[in-house]
């Protein structure tokens, strides 16, 4: 009869390889629990003074099937649009332009999933406010001329730029 013997580094072996093999073992049990993340967003979480002829974009670290988040998305106030994606991009094109001076919250609901079959695990939400519209223009129209934007609500006007040689 054979008798095997372990010496330090067999049993130091044996432990890791076990260790490895509960280690796979619990994250094959678990599941994928990262899934398809939104990795950006236009606007930002929070951006104020947006245009109101805005796209809201959602962003994925992979590609998207555009198909599995349509009815996900939910904007309030409501507005409609039609919901459209390219590779790792899903965007919302609203029908018209969005309220100025209103805030809105668009939320991304859980359960669409990306190409690779990797569903989206969290609802991801955003707030932003479009701002109501501005006129840029340029003057004088002879001459160095510089970019001033003006504001018809309030009636301001800023001077953007101040160029020696004028904006060309």
């Amino acid at each position: 009869r054979v008798q095997m013997r372990f010496d330090r580094l067999d049993r130091t072996a044996l432990i890791v390889i076990a260790a490895l093999i509960v280690a796979i073992a619990l994250v094959v049990a678990r599941g994928d629990q990262v899934g398809a993340a939104v990795i950006r967003t236009s606007p930002a979480a929070d951006a104020e003074a947006i245009s109101t002829r805005s796209l809201i974009a959602f962003t994925f670290a992979e590609p998207m099937d555009v198909t599995t988040l349509e009815g996900r998305l939910d904007v309030q106030p409501p507005i409609s649009g039609a919901l459209r994606g390219s590779g790792s991009t899903v965007l919302f094109v609203p029908a018209g332009p969005l309220k100025a001076d209103t805030r809105y919250q668009v939320t991304l609901k859980a359960g669409g999933s990306s190409l690779r079959g990797r569903a989206v695990l969290r609802d991801h939400t955003i707030a932003f406010q479009p701002r109501h519209a501005r006129i840029a223009y340029l003057t004088p129209s002879e001459g160095a001329s510089d970019l001033y934007l003006h504001d018809p609500e309030t009636g301001a006007t800023q001077r953007v730029t101040s160029e020696p040689y004028g904006v060309h």
